[in-house]
C-alpha cells in the first residue's frame, strides 16, 4: 500500500507540473487500462480543502466521497462502468492528495 501512495504522490507531482492547476489532475482510460472505472474514456479529478473530492466528467461533477456528497453533488454510479463491482478508489486516494498537496 505504501507503493501506491508514493506513485499517487509522484503523480500528482509530475502533472501539477505539466501545466495543469495544482487543484485537479486529468486522468485517462489509456493510462489505467482494464482497471479503468469509468464509461467515458477521461475524467478530471478535483479536491476543494478541506475534504471535497470529486471528478468531472463532461463537464458534470460526481462526488467522490462523503463531502462531495456533502456539497450536494451526486454520486458517481451513473458514470461508473458497473457501481457495484468497479472501485473508483484510485480516483479518491489520488483527488485527497491534491487537497492535501494544497493546505
Amino acid at each position: 500500500m505504501h507503493w501506491k501512495k508514493c506513485a499517487v504522490a509522484a503523480l500528482v507531482g509530475l502533472l501539477a507540473g505539466c501545466g495543469e492547476p495544482a487543484d485537479q489532475v486529468t486522468v485517462t482510460k489509456a493510462e489505467y487500462g482494464e482497471r479503468w472505472p469509468l464509461k467515458t474514456d477521461k475524467a478530471v479529478l478535483h479536491c476543494d480543502q478541506p475534504d471535497v473530492a470529486y471528478v468531472d466528467v463532461g463537464g458534470k461533477w460526481y462526488a467522490l466521497n462523503g463531502g462531495g456528497l456533502r456539497q450536494g453533488l451526486p454520486r458517481t454510479d451513473e458514470i461508473r462502468k458497473d457501481p457495484d463491482n468497479v472501485s473508483v478508489a484510485d480516483f479518491i486516494e489520488l483527488a485527497i492528495s491534491i487537497c492535501q498537496k494544497n493546505k
